[in-house]
């Protein structure tokens, strides 16, 4: 082979090379980039989570002068922390009801989205609140102190009409149904009743983000299937079948969980997360609601047969 020869195959084979060496090189730029996107996304999302697990809604959101009598109300947490709420009364009421809204809610758009409806369906005395860090309430938010906050409003309630939690109901939304159940470890209701709740937030997370290991990440759990399993009350729980956050068969996993034999699934057509219930929803919640009265009520009148 000439000397010609010898540097063509020579230059095609340092081509070949370099080629090679510039894939590699490719490949391993493209792989960090993506891992240091991944973990730029896992840090906001570490970093975020309070503003996306409580976005809230601010008090210039709301109709804060409502057309039906409320009375405003203010008291503390366990920790000091001081908390506004809504006392709707009835003029004769059956019922004593605490209501925990959800996470984009505050007490002014929750009662004028259904907390009046609620009092008058179930001719009820109605107390709705705003968790810490939601509406005029002051603080920071967090699992724990939600919880406290709930049960903080239960007490409060409980001290206005005179009755223990035990004759009470807790009505709970979202992540609100979250809360409530969190509060009936410390303070049992008589009915537990939550919309459109989850079984375990993580799980909602994990399956809003996939590919992110939220089940180690995350501070804010509200596993609460899990403390449901704990508490034999009464429940009425309601879904929309098409609920695009929380998935109807997470809402079903939640259902049993509960230990209780007195417990109704409400399963309502269509609807989004955040569509507003139907005029139908409101009979089967006061039929369902009666029913599980009826039951308490002979349970206690038998010992003393």
């Amino acid at each position: 082979m000439d000397c010609h020869a010898q540097r063509y195959w020579k230059m095609i084979a340092e081509k070949q090379h370099y080629k090679r060496r510039n894939y590699k090189l490719t490949g391993l730029t493209l792989l960090r980039i993506f891992a240091v996107g991944y973990v730029a996304v896992v840090l906001w999302l570490m970093y975020n989570e309070t503003s996306l697990v409580y976005p809230g809604m601010p008090p210039s959101v709301g109709n804060w002068q409502p057309n039906f009598a409320c009375e405003t109300i203010r008291f503390r947490s366990a920790d000091g922390t001081e908390l506004e709420g809504w006392f709707l009364p009835h003029g004769a009421p059956q019922r004593d009801i605490v209501l925990f809204h959800g996470n984009a809610e505050n007490i002014a758009a929750t009662s004028a989205a259904y907390g009046d409806r609620l009092r008058d369906e179930l001719q009820a005395n109605v107390l709705v609140f705003d968790y810490r860090g939601f509406g005029n309430s002051k603080g920071t938010p967090s699992e724990r102190a939600l919880i406290e906050d709930g049960i903080a409003a239960v007490d409060w309630l409980s001290q206005r009409v005179g009755k223990p939690p035990e004759e009470m109901i807790f009505y709970g939304s979202s992540l609100g149904g979250g809360v409530a159940i969190g509060a009936a470890e410390s303070r049992q209701p008589r009915i537990l009743i939550v919309d459109r709740t989850f079984d375990s937030l993580v799980g909602v997370a994990g399956d809003s983000y996939p590919l992110i290991p939220v089940s180690w990440l995350m501070r804010n759990r509200f596993p609460s299937a899990e403390r449901l399993a704990r508490l034999p009350v009464p429940l009425i729980q309601s879904h929309f079948r098409d609920d695009e956050l929380i998935s109807l068969a997470r809402a079903k996993r939640l259902f049993a969980a509960a230990p209780s034999p007195l417990k109704v699934f409400i399963e309502l057509d269509g609807g989004g997360h955040l569509a507003p219930l139907p005029a139908a929803y409101w009979q089967r919640l006061r039929e369902a609601v009666a029913e599980l009265e009826s039951h308490l009520e002979t349970a206690d009148e038998e010992p003393r047969r």
